[in-house]
């Protein structure tokens, strides 16, 4: 289980969709925030490759993973 203020590294999959705080370790860049998807890999930084981790700040399930949105939907008729 992914708990809060864990660490990961550019090519392991993403455990739990949610905010993760990029900290970039190989270059004077600013910390922010972005939204990964679980069972996707986490990216190499552009500019620093490697030398990134994302650390789990809140998770949050993807909408297409959340139960009341996955699946078929019944769209009511229109008149």
């Amino acid at each position: 289980m992914t708990s809060k203020g864990e660490r990961f590294r550019p090519g392991v999959t993403i455990p739990s969709s949610g905010i993760y705080s990029v900290v970039h370790t190989g270059h004077p860049k600013d910390d922010h925030d972005v939204t990964c998807i679980r069972g996707r890999k986490f990216p190499a930084c552009r500019d620093c490759g490697a030398s990134v981790e994302f650390v789990l700040v809140r998770k949050a399930k993807h909408v297409k993973h959340h139960e009341l949105f996955s699946g078929e939907v019944a769209v009511p008729a229109t008149s």
